[in-house]
């Protein structure tokens, strides 16, 4: 059964360069879409985090580690893409 279409779901559609009825050949309902986008946003930020802390000098203390972490965690979701 096909949504009714919402103001976000024509928002990710176009972001996706696909119509909101195609994103339902991918994603049975709703609630499905938002917790991938969940999902995926969750990963993208552990990845950014991961980075920054293997990105210090080998000697970085802990103190270092956790500033570097929360750094990437905090402006992760303001980064392009």
């Amino acid at each position: 059964m096909v949504e009714q279409d919402h103001p976000a779901l024509r928002s990710i559609a176009a972001e996706a360069g696909v119509t909101t009825g195609s994103l339902y050949y991918y994603f049975s309902d709703k609630e499905e879409i938002v917790l991938e986008i969940l999902d995926t946003g969750h990963r993208q930020i552990h990845e950014e985090v991961v980075r920054a802390i293997e990105a210090l000098p080998s000697g970085a203390g802990r103190a270092a580690k956790v500033r570097a972490g929360v750094r990437a965690h905090v402006a992760a979701p303001f980064e392009p893409g």
